[in-house]
């Protein structure tokens, strides 16, 4: 999977994930410990997520963890 597949991938998966918990923005950045902005770029697919911010995603929210880390060995 490549960058751009993993954006859109999370991109969709946060954004479904935080209206199915009626939760703000502003609520998924806190529980991520990100700012406003750096989570309101990876749910528009703006970025890509460090490891350490990847693995905070997978235990709030249960997204897979390799589907949030691109695979370096198919670019």
């Amino acid at each position: 999977m490549d960058k751009d597949q993993i954006r859109q991938s999370l991109s969709q998966s946060l954004f479904t994930y935080r209206k199915l918990h009626n939760l703000s923005q502003e609520d998924m950045a806190e529980r991520c410990s990100l700012s406003c902005r750096g989570y309101k770029d990876l749910e528009l697919g703006i970025r890509v997520p460090n490891l350490d911010t990847a693995l905070r995603l997978h235990q709030i929210t249960g997204i897979d963890l390799h589907s949030l880390i691109p695979d370096d060995h198919d670019q």
